[in-house]
């Protein structure tokens, strides 16, 4: 008798907790209930139970599966598997093993030492089951925007009023927090537009469950006697008859994913997006620690802070590539140096004074023209390549870094890669290098807002790589345009301007002093693309110099790709100069109709009186 008290008292406990925390479905309270409480349950109903079937081994102790959640456990759980997802721990939306232990212990090491595995499966699904519910209300409407400060959907009253009068249950998100739904969306955004048509097979397996017992119900209707009457050849047709796959219900998520209607507000963006930036290569950024050079004995890292460029070389964000490509699509740079853009609908303009905000650049200095230099601030090309030569390698004509300086070459690689990054060539150094090298080493204060503008228009218009990544996503949150529905990049270690980068340029440090580690060959290594740099590495320290035959070759291709750089500018002011005439003709075309147009006026009247 007092055993089955004792049950009873169990089990009203057991009922208790499981109502505390947030509501759960029937189903999933049943799976959290352990073996113990099935076993308390059972006693207390009267059932002969063996003692033997309830106890648990020695080596375990009974785990209570309920626990409390709160924000900031969700917070953590949340964090712990993005990262998992972020290092591939998550195949076809499922965990894998590693990951649920990886979380657990990230977990327990942040204080929440009684955090199973139980516990974490269960919280996920509840909080899927909720952001699924309030993803597929809110997914695609226009006018709704959640906001990472108030944690809600935000929209106009008037949009707001349609959409409850259509859909009444979407009452409740009106005052009600959405916590952590951008982490949710990371989470489960990718992967829930695309789960119905390239399911897992364990989903596919359930799918095919429900559609069967579907089916079965509907054949219950019939009478026995015909259910008897089926041949094999009708059931085959049954079988046949299935549904493949829910077409309706995945073909409004890959119409939103594959439709990028969502990004313009005109017809003729999107085929100008089409036509010319849809298959466009981006820019990787660059990410200097600049920290680390301040402490390393380099010097170049000065000049950048002369030029208050030091957080805009630091700048680390996550990027998109989709919205990066829309951004310059509609890219406009006007006279009065706004910049001009629309991403998802909304319009950016970037005012002079809005850069220290976005990118803590200020909008003062010299405005260059990088494709006319000017003629009266004292820059003279040859005596500026040669003050930045290597000793042992003037007068030989180099035009490659690996013939700079170390202090140079470094600026330069911060320069092409950060800058004004390129998407190729970054071993040539060019006339718009040595100038804008010389500058900075003049200290000639220079406005590079209105040389970034000019860079970004060089790229959209040229067709080259689309630069300055991270730059953009700063310029999008500036414009609080929604990000968190859109595939993003993460940079990585190849991202980063360091110290891993110095030993891939051949730069090293002996006894405290930074030299070059081929000083002693005829003609130096060039910092091409990294990989190569990577190969160059595995070459032995003890290598003899190269033969002396070498360096008519290297100097041959240096010349070639001067000249080639130096058709470059020239079809560059060609076009320049064809375009000034095509404009030239057109106003003249303009005032002829407007001359035409007043004798046409003068004849309508006829002849004075």
């Amino acid at each position: 008798m007092a055993d089955a008290c004792a049950g009873e008292s169990n089990r009203e406990n057991a009922r208790k907790d499981s109502n505390s925390i947030f509501p759960l479905s029937t189903e999933r309270k049943c799976e959290e209930i352990d073996t113990e409480h099935v076993a308390l349950l059972l006693h207390a109903g009267g059932c002969k139970m063996r003692k033997r079937k309830v106890q648990v081994s020695d080596n375990s102790q009974p785990v209570r599966e309920m626990l409390r959640w709160t924000d900031e456990m969700d917070n953590r759980v949340l964090n712990a598997m993005v990262e998992e997802a972020r290092a591939g721990n998550r195949i076809d939306g499922s965990w894998t093993p590693q990951a649920y232990t990886k979380i657990v212990q990230t977990l327990r090491d942040s204080g929440l030492t009684d955090v199973t595995k139980n516990h974490v499966k269960n919280r996920q699904k509840t909080m899927k089951d909720r952001w699924r519910e309030i993803h597929d209300l809110f997914n695609g409407l226009s006018g709704f925007a959640w906001s990472p400060v108030t944690k809600r959907f935000e929209a106009e009253d008037e949009v707001w009023d349609e959409l409850i009068k259509a859909k009444p249950s979407a009452a409740k998100w009106r005052a009600s927090q959405v916590r952590h739904y951008d982490l949710l969306e990371e989470l489960y955004g990718s992967n829930h537009a695309t789960e119905h048509m390239g399911c897992t097979p364990r989903q596919t397996h359930r799918t095919m469950d429900k559609e069967n017992v579907t089916i079965d119900s509907k054949e219950t209707l019939s009478s026995s006697k015909e259910k008897r009457g089926r041949d094999g050849k009708q059931k085959k047709r049954q079988k046949t008859s299935q549904p493949q796959s829910p077409e309706p219900v995945a073909s409004e998520d890959i119409a939103h994913i594959l439709d990028h209607s969502r990004y313009f507000s005109k017809q003729k963006q999107m085929t100008s997006y089409a036509d010319d930036f849809l298959l466009r290569d981006l820019v990787h950024p660059k990410i200097m620690d600049f920290d680390y050079f301040v402490t390393s004995g380099l010097q170049f890292q000065e000049l950048l802070s002369v030029q208050g460029l030091d957080a805009f070389v630091s700048l680390e964000d996550t990027y998109y590539p989709n919205l990066i490509k829309v951004f310059y699509a509609n890219l406009t740079i006007l006279d009065n140096g706004d910049l001009c853009s629309e991403v998802c609908k909304v319009k950016i303009r970037v005012k002079p004074r809005d850069w220290l905000a976005i990118a803590n650049l200020k909008y003062e200095g010299q405005k260059f023209q990088l494709s006319k230099l000017p003629d009266n601030i004292g820059f003279h090309r040859g005596q500026a390549l040669d003050a930045m030569v290597r000793p042992d390698l003037q007068g030989r004509n180099c035009k490659n870094t690996g013939s700079l300086t170390i202090e140079d070459r470094l600026l330069h690689y911060a320069f092409v890669h950060i800058l004004m990054p390129r998407g190729s060539n970054y071993a040539l150094v060019l006339m718009e290098d040595i100038f804008i090298l010389w500058a900075i080493k003049q200290r000639i204060q220079i406005n590079w807002p209105y040389l970034i503008c000019q860079h970004m228009k060089k790229c959209k218009v040229n067709g080259m790589p689309l630069p300055y990544g991270l730059l953009i996503t700063k310029i999008m949150e500036f414009h609080r345009i929604h990000l968190g529905a859109e595939n993003e990049s993460l940079p990585g270690w190849s991202n980063r301007f360091n110290q891993k980068s110095l030993k891939k340029l051949k730069v090293i440090q002996v006894d405290g002093v930074w030299q070059h580690s081929d000083q002693n060959m005829s003609m130096p290594m060039e910092h091409g693309e990294e990989d190569g740099d990577s190969e160059s590495a595995e070459k032995p320290q003890g290598s003899q110099p190269q033969a002396p035959q070498v360096t008519p070759d290297s100097d041959m291709l240096n010349q070639f790709f001067s000249s080639i750089q130096g058709l470059q500018d020239g079809l560059n002011r060609l076009t320049d100069i064809v375009r000034e005439e095509f404009q030239r003709v057109d106003k003249r075309f303009d005032d002829f109709d407007k001359r035409f147009e007043d004798l046409h006026n003068l004849y309508q009247q006829g002849p004075s009186q």
